[in-house]
């Protein structure tokens, strides 16, 4: 083979970075020097192994680390692209920069080499310096990208790893604290009915009192174990829904009539807007019941006194659905704090909200409830002005 004609070589960098030893593996001595001269006239200073087959080149790869392979086409009575899996799992490099030569530049062993995992092609007959500088500082580079991406992808494994972890830890407590805390709390409410109905004896009017507050404490302590215990199921796709077809509006004025004492100890009005007729809805009542108690519970919890709480109820502009909007003018949540109202755990960061803050599940749970019947939940609030959360379910 003769030396190719080398009118370019001028614009050939210095040096190759990063390459300290490159494998030339060939079964011609002629190619060999050929290619190690045009190794060190494209900027290569590092060092050149040769290996004349497949053999020496996997005991070269296992014994020492190379930055790059340069493997010719043919190697005897071998097809050498074969072998290049075997040859990266010999320096135990996926990335391995591996660049194929071939003495005649056809496109389909082109396509073959990059097919067998070649990282670059190169014709022997148009070997210049400048040609193999860029194909090995190109490989290289890529290899490099190639790398960092696998760690990337290795760190992002590993974060998802301690996540789901972590995940399990809190799915765990909260299954262990709502299971330790159901039964003595229902005990204590069941102490209290039996003291406050005297079926103990006599009680005063005082004590009646104490007794009513303590039961009403006891059922909203047990709300808050329950929102615990949906929470775990939903977390383990455990939650099933008993839907059916129901009057919407009824649900909504039983639900209202449920809040109407916590309503008047707050002094906030409750007001329902329905736009008659409405269809019916396939739904879960006790869930979605549950989904309108902590919207307008979070709406009585978070207005002063004086306000108002709408519940309104209207069908959607293509009428498969019914949307039930829940607004108060309460203190309002802040625009940047909008995106995470129904992520689990998460806490209104706001002094006038802080004050009243529950265990972060409610909203959450809403969500979790709304879309496992098909529908959507959304929020908009303005500090200072009141929230309106509106969800969808479907028309029976």
């Amino acid at each position: 083979m003769s030396e190719p004609a080398l009118a370019d070589e001028l614009d050939v960098p210095a040096t190759i970075d990063r390459v300290e030893k490159i494998l030339l593996v060939d079964d011609s001595a002629v190619d060999l020097e050929l290619s190690r001269i045009m190794l060190a006239k494209g900027g290569f200073s590092g060092e050149a192994v040769y290996a004349s087959s497949i053999m020496e080149a996997l005991s070269a790869l296992e014994r020492d680390r190379f930055d790059c392979v340069l493997l010719d086409y043919h190697l005897g009575a071998d097809l050498a692209i074969e072998f290049i899996g075997d040859l990266r799992g010999a320096a135990n490099d996926v990335h391995l920069p591996v660049i194929v030569a071939s003495g005649l530049g056809d496109e389909s062993k082109v396509i073959e080499a990059v097919r067998r995992g070649a990282s670059d092609y190169i014709a022997k007959d148009r070997l210049t310096p400048v040609a193999i500088h860029n194909a090995v500082r190109h490989c290289l580079e890529r290899a490099r990208l190639a790398r960092e991406l696998d760690a990337k992808q290795a760190t992002l494994e590993r974060t998802n790893t301690e996540l789901r972890a972590r995940n399990q830890e809190v799915e765990s407590f909260y299954h262990s604290v709502s299971h330790e805390l159901k039964t003595p709390l229902t005990a204590l409410r069941e102490f209290c009915a039996l003291v406050s109905d005297e079926v103990l004896g006599p009680v005063t009017e005082a004590q009646r009192e104490a007794l009513d507050v303590s039961i009403a404490c006891c059922d909203q302590l047990n709300r808050m174990v329950n929102d615990l215990f949906d929470t775990a199921r939903i977390e383990t796709g455990k939650l099933s829904l008993n839907t059916r077809s129901i009057n919407l509006e009824e649900l909504v004025e039983q639900e209202l009539r449920v809040l109407q004492p916590k309503a008047d100890v707050a002094h906030v009005t409750l007001d329902a807007d329905f736009d008659r007729p409405l269809p019916r809805v396939n739904c879960d009542p006790h869930r979605i019941a549950q989904v309108l108690f902590n919207l307008v519970g979070n709406g009585i919890k978070h207005s002063g006194p004086g306000s108002t709480i709408r519940v309104q109820l209207c069908t959607s502009d293509d009428r498969r659905s019914l949307r039930i909007r829940v607004s108060d003018q309460g203190c309002g949540i802040p625009s940047d704090q909008l995106e995470q109202v129904f992520d689990r755990l998460f806490q209104v960061e706001a002094a006038a909200i802080s004050a009243h803050a529950g265990m972060g599940v409610g909203l959450y749970l809403c969500r979790q409830i709304v879309e496992l019947h098909g529908g959507t939940i959304t929020v908009d609030s303005t500090e200072g002005v009141g929230s309106c959360f509106s969800f969808t379910l479907p028309v029976a």
